[in-house]
Parts: structure tokens; C-alpha cells; sequence
């Protein structure tokens, strides 16, 4: 890729309204390797100190020092955004050894930097990476005099991002222009988006900091395990932290082939034919990296590890050394976040059902509050309680002054009145409820009494119904209904008492 002819010549234009030219160029293999290798370099360099820090602030330093010398920047600054993405604060500024600029960091380490403001800002309020070629020049730079007094001129940010959400900016100065390239920008991104996934695996930590088993496994440190073997698969080291997790002494096992102690049986001839691949091409697809495998102890149990294997060349001959631990821990670990995720998942859709309710219920509120008469109100009210409730048939009825009956007041969903308007207390659904002063659900009514049989004829199904109280006396029944057979929910009924506590003081007022 590095050394395709063409010439790709790219521009991104920044907030500020600059643009940042990217190149990618045809050049000698000599200096393309050295520059690839540089890239590597510092990706890898990247990745080592995330592996062996737990926090933002110890990483800062080493990550601006990895990327900074790498790339030959004079100065590097790492700025952390609140969760509201509206400020960002300094963590930590970098300068290169034979440059200092005493001024500018002071400055730095005293800024909150608002949304859209300097370099981190904009970079911040668009997501994607910036360039100045002269922060002199640039008019939304308030560090400008300081970075002017120690020489600095050109500037570049980039985020640190994972997937939408954006965690801070990394920004970079140099007393000349710098040469950014296609492979220079994808680099940079890559390390942003590593930063990032540091950061949330650094906020899980922080969540879940009383468990002791998870801070060990989320907690990524150096390999403790060191097994070696030579070219016959023979172990020719065992260290004393392997000993303990695969319980074999040292000596009983130098001089034995790995395979048949280590290695689960299903296997032991792929890490044979692996071996004898390498004798002959001196290459091998798990080499230098880092893999997640299953193990064998002492005892024939399995467990999963982390596993990195190195190979080296003593003449003629090479031998292997695997460095690797065990992660039971850390897949509990994954479990468990996987189940917090979940339950989080669960807790936002339960709060989301509870804002809609809110509105439902405010929807009903204001035509409870509105100056209507009693019949228009009442109307207006089971339109809106029937759209709430997603039903079809609403009635209200109201109890008469001796308390024996029940007058149907107004109705909606129903082609005629039914012919008996009066109910007795106690008899039907909304007979019972008015006598019990308990709500009543019936998802079929079918073999239910019914004070109006008629709404068979019409075609309901399912039926439920609530007590209007006003000063702890029963004044009347909400009574609601649809064509469909329907187990009203735990919502429902909730929804349905507190529309009726709103119509209660309504019909009083």
C-alpha cells in the first residue's frame, strides 16, 4: 500500500476553516520501511502503556512522550472532556527534550477550554481532527500569545473516540509546518479510538471498584507466566508463577514435550504441525501476538488463558517462549459487564416508559384543569383516556345521592346507550368495584356477569375499571374497555388510578 505510484492528495478541511493536506507518496523502499516501522513503533508504543497504567493520568505523560518523540513533535498536550461534552480540562502537556516551553504548559495547566473554543474545542464540537497553520493567525486561539512567546506556530488535534462518544483531544505543536500524511492521520486515529476504549474500560473499573476480582481482571498488567521451549517442543524453562497455575514442579517437566502437559489433547497436533511449519518457513500465524486460548493443569481441568509467544533464534536451532496467565477472572469479568450492560439497558427503557406515562398523564391533567362544563369535560376526558389507553370504549358512572346506584354519565366508543342507565351497586364489574372500592380487570368477559349486557352485542371483550374516589368517599367507577381480549398491565392499572384521582377532583370541582 505504502508504495503505490500514485500520488493521493487529500484535504480535511477543520473547523477553523484551514485545510490539512495529507499525502501519500512514492518513495524508496528504504525510507518507506523506516517510516512504516515508525508508525509501528509508536502504535506499539501506544499499546504497551495503556496495558500497564490504570488511569488517564498515568498514561498521559508516556503516550504524548511515545507519540511525541516518534513523530517529532516539540510539544504535545492531552485534554480529558466532561461527560457532558461542554468543557474539557488539561491532564498533561509534553515537551521534547531539547525543547522547553514553560510558558505555554502554565497556561495550559490554568485553561478549561469551552465547546468550540481553541484547538481542543473545535476539534471537540466537530468530532474530527484540526489543523492551524499558524495559531498567530488564528483568531479562535486564546493560548496564542503564549505559544507565540516559545517559538510554537503550526498546531494539530485529533479525538479520543470510540464509536460516537468523544472522551478528550490530543493536540500537537511544532515550530515548523508539519507533514501530515494519509498513514500519519489513520495512525493517529487508531491511537484516539485505543485511548478511547482505555478510558471506558477505565470508567467500568471505576463502577465496579468494590469487587476485588473484577478490579484484577479489568485491571490489564504484564504476563506472569513464562514457558520456554525448543525447536522439538521440548520445555526448557518453567517459571515459578507457571508452576502455580499449572501446579507441575519445574523439574518434573524440563526436558518433556509441552503438547502432552499443557495442551489440551484436541490441540496438541495443531501446536505440532505449527512447530514444524516454523522449522521450515519461519513463520507462524500466532507468533507475536496476543491470543486467548484454552489450557491444561496438572489435574487434566482446563482454564482459559492469555498467551504471547515469541520466537528466538539461537544457531542453528530456534526455541519459543510463551508468556501468558490466567484469565478466568477477567471472562467472570466480561459476564458481569455484559450483565451490567443489560441491566442498564433495562433501567433506561423502564425510565422511558416512565416519561411517557408522565406525559400521558399530563395530557389528561390539563382538560381536567380546563374551565369546561361537567358533560364537556367528561368527554373531552374519555377521548383522551381512550387514546392514552389505546381502548375503545370509555364509560363514567357516577353514584347517585342514596348510594344504591350507579348513573351512567357519559360513555364513548358506543354506538347507543345502553338501555339500562342506571346500575345497581354491586352488581356487574362496575357494580363491584363501586361496592369493593378495588379496581377489576376482566381480559375476557366472557361467562362475567355484566350490568350491561349489551356490550357484548357491541363486541367488547375485555373490560377494567377503577373507583373515583373524592375525600376517601367512592363518588363513581371509570369503567374501560376494547374489542380484543387484553391482560391488562401493572402500567395500565397505575395509569388508570391516576387518570381517575384527576377526574375525581375534577367532577368535584
Amino acid at each position: 500500500r505504502l508504495l503505490g505510484a500514485a500520488c493521493l492528495i487529500l484535504s480535511i478541511r477543520g473547523k477553523n476553516g484551514h485545510a490539512m493536506t495529507l499525502r501519500r507518496e512514492q518513495g524508496t523502499g528504504g525510507d518507506t520501511g523506516r517510516r512504516v516501522e515508525r508508525l509501528l513503533t509508536t502504535h506499539y508504543a501506544v499499546t504497551q502503556v495503556l496495558a500497564d497504567v490504570v488511569t488517564l493520568a498515568e498514561a498521559a505523560p508516556r503516550i504524548l512522550e511515545a507519540i511525541g518523540e516518534s513523530l517529532g513533535w516539540q510539544v504535545a498536550g492531552l485534554w480529558q472532556a466532561d461527560r457532558a461534552r461542554t468543557h474539557l480540562w488539561h491532564v498533561h502537556t509534553w515537551c521534547a527534550a531539547d525543547f522547553q516551553a514553560p510558558q505555554f504548559v502554565q497556561v495550559s495547566r490554568e485553561t478549561i477550554m469551552p465547546l468550540g473554543t481553541g484547538l481542543p474545542g473545535r476539534v471537540l464540537a466537530s468530532g474530527e481532527p484540526a489543523w492551524i497553520p499558524d495559531v498567530g493567525a488564528d483568531d479562535n486561539f486564546p493560548r496564542a500569545p503564549a505559544a507565540l512567546a516559545e517559538g510554537l506556530h503550526a498546531a494539530f488535534g485529533f479525538p479520543i473516540a470510540l464509536g460516537n462518544r468523544i472522551f478528550g483531544v490530543i493536540e500537537s505543536f511544532t515550530v515548523d509546518v508539519l507533514e501530515l500524511d494519509r498513514e500519519l492521520l489513520d495512525l493517529l486515529r487508531a491511537i484516539g479510538n485505543q485511548i478511547g476504549q482505555f478510558i471506558q474500560n477505565a470508567e467500568y473499573q471505576q463502577s465496579l471498584k468494590e469487587s476485588e476480582a473484577l478490579k484484577s481482571a479489568i485491571v490489564e498488567c504484564a504476563l506472569d507466566c513464562v514457558v520456554s521451549i525448543d525447536h522439538r517442543g521440548n520445555i526448557v524453562e518453567f517459571n515459578p508463577a507457571a508452576e502455580e497455575a499449572f501446579g507441575y514442579k519445574r523439574e518434573d517437566v524440563v526436558g518433556k514435550e509441552m503438547a502432552g502437559l499443557i495442551i489440551p489433547e484436541r490441540y496438541r497436533a495443531q501446536h505440532r504441525e505449527g512447530i514444524a511449519r516454523y522449522l521450515e518457513t519461519r513463520e507462524g500465524p500466532i507468533l507475536n501476538k496476543r491470543l486467548e486460548i484454552v489450557a491444561q493443569r496438572a489435574d487434566g481441568t482446563e482454564f482459559p488463558i492469555e498467551l504471547a509467544v515469541v520466537p528466538a533464534e539461537v544457531a542453528p536451532l530456534p526455541f519459543f517462549t510463551g508468556y501468558l496467565r490466567d484469565i478466568t477472572d477477567k471472562k467472570r469479568t466480561e459476564k458481569e459487564i455484559t450483565s451490567l450492560l443489560e441491566g442498564e439497558r433495562v433501567a433506561r427503557e423502564a425510565a422511558e416508559r416512565a416519561s411517557r406515562r408522565l406525559w400521558q398523564l399530563q395530557h389528561i391533567t390539563e382538560a381536567a384543569l380546563s374551565h369546561l362544563s361537567v358533560d364537556e369535560l367528561l368527554d373531552e376526558l374519555l377521548v383522551r383516556i381512550a387514546h392514552t389507553l389505546d381502548v375503545e370504549i370509555a364509560l363514567v358512572l357516577l353514584m347517585d345521592d342514596e348510594r344504591e346506584y350507579l348513573n351512567v354519565r357519559a360513555t364513548l366508543g358506543l354506538d347507543k346507550s345502553p338501555e339500562r342507565e342506571v346500575v345497581p351497586v354491586g352488581r356487574g364489574v362496575a357494580g363491584r368495584i363501586a361496592a369493593t372500592g378495588r379496581a377489576e380487570f376482566v381480559s375476557d368477559i366472557r361467562g362475567v356477569e355484566l350490568a350491561f349486557p349489551e356490550l357484548r352485542d357491541l363486541g367488547t371483550r375485555a373490560l377494567g375499571g377503577v373507583p373515583l374516589v373524592a375525600e376517601e368517599d367512592i363518588i363513581g367507577v371509570l369503567l374501560v374497555g376494547t374489542a380484543s381480549t387484553r391482560a391488562f398491565s401493572s402500567e395500565d392499572e397505575l395509569l388508570l388510578r391516576l387518570t381517575a384521582d384527576r377526574l375525581s377532583v375534577a367532577i368535584q370541582n
